[in-house]
């Protein structure tokens, strides 16, 4: 409620078809959420600025201030530099390139924002909470419009030297040329539900400097 003491979290889920939302507790339970046809013609900011209104709409139904946020993670079908917080390139939405999307989230919402690729979290997601939970290694697989995988390796997500370690290269429809990209996606509002949570507070696994085997320290 307006000026409780209560921290929530958002977990942000944009695909190729729609952008979900999830609203959640201290307690990891879903309190309400939302969803978005995906504007695949949007640029970074002409799609930040979407979110934006999206979570003011999300916060504004349940009476939770912003204040009230713990974190905001989002999860995107893109090449992005993690500790940058730095989309390189999307798939469905091909306007959203070279664009430093976690600070212009940040400088806006005065929350922290963790930005990750959506196979990446998948993979935490089920490490942490799902099918592999205390396995020491795990590939997670994503098919939907493209195939994207996740790596855990010795219990940390490896992001390899370059971020991008287990990117497997599969073929989507570009949204305006009808041509193909080779370019992983995955849609799944439970993922962005639960790894935003622990992560707004805490740094992932593999989210420090690589080291010479291009795995991340700082797990």
């Amino acid at each position: 409620m307006e000026g409780s003491s209560v921290q929530y979290r958002i977990g942000i889920d944009a695909g190729g078809t729609k952008v979900a939302y999830g609203l959640f507790d201290a307690d990891h339970a879903l309190v309400d959420r939302f969803q978005h046809a995906t504007p695949i013609t949007a640029d970074g900011p002409a799609f930040c600025d979407l979110v934006i209104e999206s979570l003011h709409r999300l916060l504004q139904k349940n009476n939770i201030g912003v204040d009230s946020l713990q974190g905001i993670g989002i999860c995107m079908p893109s090449f992005i530099l993690f500790d940058e917080g730095y989309v390189c390139m999307t798939s469905a939405m091909v306007n959203i390139r070279d664009f430093a999307m976690r600070d212009y989230l940040q400088e806006r919402l005065n929350v922290p924002v963790v930005l990750d690729n959506d196979s990446n979290v998948a993979a935490l997601a089920e490490h942490r909470y799902g099918a592999g939970r205390g396995r020491r290694h795990m590939i997670y697989m994503a098919t939907s419009t493209g195939i994207g995988s996740g790596l855990i390796l010795n219990g940390e997500l490896f992001r390899g030297s370059y971020g991008w370690a287990g990117r497997e290269r599969s073929y989507a429809d570009h949204p305006r040329r009808g041509d193909r990209l080779r370019m992983p996606q995955l849609r799944l509002l439970y993922v962005v539900g639960i790894w935003p949570l622990y992560s707004a507070a805490h740094p992932p696994h593999g989210a420090g400097t690589p080291n010479q085997h291009g795995t991340r320290s700082g797990a």
